[in-house]
């Protein structure tokens, strides 16, 4: 479970975050969506400790994300939109670096790399250097990185650009697999019809503020008594229709 307690945060004299009261469930694929500059990004990287310096508090599974870090780099990974990867590794070299800064256990680092490899379709170029990639090859890659080691939280903004129908018919098989687990999956998408589809519950944010937390059950409820979309709903929540 993540908890944001009365979450604030500033850069210099722009308000990217307003007062942001709120729980997210574990065992779940929450979606978060918004405009361009509504808080999406900064709302992970505050849940990530990745920036401190803010009004409030944030807790997963009850610990302080910004006193205790070693926790949070056991737990939880992150696929950003875009990264720097090291482009003159090969993908097999990188995902290897990886699985040993994420303690996999050496015995089973080729078995998890060659599972991941095998979902995101990724044999084809494995072997290659990076800095050869195209952009859809290195979001895979990234987000190989963040499913190894067994995280109980994983974090995707806006890192399926680029991913190909059966990549993410794959991925969202696999997602649905570890939230049932007990896993937490927290993501970010412009594409609305991918944030219904695959989410169980969904975020909207807006100039910083939270305007929703709807379930899935909720927004099909919406839905049906509007006669509006899910897009139809969002836009009418942010003031375009």
């Amino acid at each position: 479970m993540i908890v944001f307690s009365d979450v604030s945060l500033y850069y210099e004299d722009k308000q990217a975050l307003d007062q942001i009261n709120l729980t997210i469930p574990g065992g779940q694929i929450t979606g978060i969506v918004g405009p361009n500059g509504a808080g999406k990004s900064s709302l992970i990287k505050v849940a990530l400790g990745l920036i401190k310096e803010i009004i409030g508090s944030v807790t997963i599974d009850g610990r302080s994300v910004v006193k205790e870090r070693d926790f949070v780099k056991r737990q939880c990974t992150y696929a950003p939109e875009e990264t720097q990867l090291f482009p003159y590794l090969t993908g097999t070299e990188f995902l290897q670096m990886i699985a040993t800064l994420r303690q996999v256990p050496r015995e089973k680092i080729n078995e998890s790399i060659d599972f991941l490899t095998d979902l995101l379709e990724m044999d084809d170029f494995r072997n290659k250097l990076i800095v050869d990639y195209s952009h859809g090859m290195r979001q895979k890659m990234l987000l190989s990185a963040a499913l190894l080691g067994n995280p109980s939280h994983i974090f995707i903004d806006e890192a399926l650009n680029g991913l190909d129908a059966p990549a993410l018919f794959r991925l969202k098989n696999h997602l649905q697999t570890l939230t049932a687990q007990g896993k937490t999956v927290i993501l970010s998408s412009h594409g609305l019809p991918l944030i219904y589809e695959w989410c169980d519950s969904v975020i909207i944010l807006n100039e910083g503020k939270l305007l929703a937390h709807w379930s899935k059950a909720e927004i099909e409820t919406q839905c049906a008594q509007t006669g509006q979309s899910f897009t139809g709903l969002f836009l009418q929540l942010i003031g375009e229709k």
